[in-house]
């Protein structure tokens, strides 16, 4: 459903992970919605096991983002719950 990007957050020098629903699903009015939800209550939550989101939009020609902390911690349960973490891509 989205692509996640790493980024540079020019402004802080700070890494970032910038998320898009993918232009076909972002014309979708309900996708672009439970995105938007989803943006929405990941930033609300404020809690450590949860990434943050700082920011949430369009692209000019309409592609929605939501632009999220960077972590190369693995937060996935599937993954975590074993004795080591050989699953996430990133490592």
């Amino acid at each position: 459903m989205g692509v996640v990007y790493q980024g540079l957050h020019i402004a802080l020098d700070r890494r970032v992970a910038v998320k898009t629903l993918r232009q076909e699903m972002s014309n979708d009015a309900d996708l672009a919605t439970r995105f938007e939800r989803e943006a929405r209550a990941a930033s609300a939550i404020g809690h450590p096991h949860i990434i943050d989101v700082f920011d949430l939009g369009r692209t000019p020609d309409g592609l929605l983002f939501m632009v999220m902390e960077f972590s190369t911690a693995c937060r996935s349960p599937r993954c975590c719950s074993r004795a080591h973490c050989c699953q996430c891509p990133w490592r």
